[in-house]
């Protein structure tokens, strides 16, 4: 007899499934596939597309610590460091190691 599971991606309204043949294998099937667990809710699963969309909402930014900027953080060319859109190091800061702040990378 052969069960096979299928986990549905629970973000951003996508409609990705992930059929595993084996239920003993869930997360290396998963894991192989770049499938994500939330890491709060073992039962909430992100399929490679959303999973990269949520870790830049997730990522904080280091000059005002915020995760609810618009956009993606920005790394200066020069320094390297990022920068979210609206804090104190934003794209209308010089870094502090070059004068060129005009040219942020996205």
């Amino acid at each position: 007899m052969t069960i096979k599971t299928t986990a549905e991606c629970d973000g951003f309204s996508c409609c990705q499934t992930l059929d595993i043949d084996d239920p003993d294998r869930i997360e290396t099937t998963m894991a192989a596939s770049g499938w994500h667990y939330d890491p709060n809710d073992p039962w909430t699963h992100y399929c490679p597309n959303c999973w990269s969309k949520i870790e830049i909402d997730k990522e904080r930014c280091p000059g005002c610590d915020a995760d609810d900027y618009n956009g993606e953080l920005r790394r200066c060319p020069h320094c390297g460091e990022k920068k979210c859109s609206f804090c104190d190091m934003g794209d209308d800061v010089e870094c502090g190691l070059c004068d060129d702040f005009d040219k942020l990378d996205g």
